[in-house]
Parts: C-alpha cells; sequence; structure tokens
C-alpha cells in the first residue's frame, strides 16, 4: 500500500484547525473579570464559554465523522476551517451582547 505526500498537508490543516479552534475558546478564560465588567455577565456564564467547547463536542462529534466518513478528509477540513473561521468573525465583529460572543 502506497501513501501519499499529501496525508502530511491534511495533517498539518487538521492541527492547526485544531489549534485555532481550541484558541477559541480558551482566550476568554483568562479574561472573565473584563467580560463580566463589558458584558454584563456573571461569573457562571463566563465560565460557560469554556465548558461549552466541551458539552458540544460529543454532539457534534458524530456528525463530523459522518462527513469524514461520506465526503473524505478533504470536505470535512474545509467545512470545520470555515464554521471555526465564522465563529471566530462573529466573536470579533458582533460583540454587541454577551449572546454572540457565546454563539461564536
Amino acid at each position: 500500500m502506497e501513501t501519499s505526500p499529501y496525508r502530511w498537508i491534511n495533517l498539518c490543516l487538521f492541527s492547526l484547525n485544531t489549534f485555532m479552534n481550541g484558541a477559541g475558546w480558551i482566550t476568554f478564560a483568562p479574561i472573565i473579570p473584563e467580560i463580566k465588567a463589558g458584558y454584563g455577565a456573571s461569573t457562571f456564564e463566563a465560565n460557560y464559554m469554556s465548558l461549552i467547547y466541551f458539552a458540544l463536542f460529543i454532539p457534534l462529534h458524530f456528525p463530523s465523522i459522518y462527513v469524514i466518513d461520506k465526503y473524505g478528509v478533504k470536505v470535512s477540513l474545509i467545512i470545520g476551517t470555515l464554521l471555526t473561521c465564522c465563529g471566530a468573525w462573529i466573536k470579533v465583529f458582533i460583540n454587541t451582547s454577551f449572546t454572540f460572543a457565546l454563539v461564536g
């Protein structure tokens, strides 16, 4: 069985996407006082930003595995990267309420 060198590109893209996704959810943890002051959120709501990643991982894991099996790794990487990018844009540019930061 011959392997393609393209697999290393996929691995690097997957690792970069995972890093960006992780950076997006963990960046709110050290600035909880600023979140409370800026958005008027409680400590529980500010901490919920970090917990939402773990809460959504399991239910969203199954559709992602389905996309990988049905359409391949390349399509799943593109979809995951686009969703991560959209979430980051929502957090950055639509910061009128804590709900948009949570959705992003």
